[in-house]
């Protein structure tokens, strides 16, 4: 089944550690059609494109004990409450540009960098947890201005979204069980911490 105008996308970005492990980063999306309609495949390579824009120039400051891996593409709705996969729309191999590429010593597993993303809801901020990057892309627990540089372009790409086709784009957006109606909030900026975050619940298959 192709997707149509307003569908609502979970996208899960899996790393693999040198340990095996998984690092996940999950996100929300929205489908714009004005056009013709997109195909699942062509959907599959425009998030596989909006994901390397964004990881691209980040990677330099994330441990190369990193990986990618896959990522898996799930068409989502708000049913009574909680949202279901409606369609898998697919699972590819995660062949990103430039993998992790910092050689220093990592932090620990759930040291990130912190992204905060605004929405058109104040109470409903997604967040962001990149990472983990190397000791010396830090001091004392504070990011480097060259770091948040590089964080910028990060979401520069993850705001820009993606085009699909001429007329059907990627647009980024927070699912949540408050938007009763849609299901999701638009995204309005994203803001970038100055200090390394601490994920507590980060651990295998788990991410954010």
């Amino acid at each position: 089944m192709a997707v149509s105008d307003g569908d609502l996308l979970r996208i899960a970005a899996r790393f693999k550690r040198s340990s095996n492990d998984d690092v996940v980063n999950v996100y929300g999306a929205r489908i714009s059609v004005s056009g013709t309609t997109p195909t699942n495949a062509q959907v599959m390579t425009a998030v596989s494109n909006w994901l390397n824009e964004m990881y691209n120039p980040i990677n330099q400051t994330l441990s190369n004990t990193l990986e990618s891996f896959d990522y898996k593409v799930d068409r989502v709705a708000l049913v009574g409450g909680k949202f279901e996969t409606q369609e898998t729309i697919g699972v590819s191999t995660w062949t990103i540009t430039t993998d992790p590429a910092a050689a220093g010593q990592p932090l620990p597993p759930a040291c990130s960098y912190l992204v905060n993303i605004k929405t058109t809801n104040p109470r409903s901020i997604g967040r962001k947890y990149l990472g983990p990057p190397t000791e010396d892309h830090q001091s004392a627990g504070i990011v480097g201005s060259a770091q948040l540089a590089i964080l910028a372009d990060w979401a520069t790409a993850y705001l820009a979204g993606y085009a699909v086709i001429t007329g059907s784009d990627i647009v980024p957006a927070i699912l949540s069980t408050k938007a009763v109606v849609s299901g999701a909030y638009d995204v309005l900026e994203a803001v970038i911490s100055p200090v390394i975050a601490y994920m507590r619940s980060r651990k295998t298959g788990v991410g954010a």
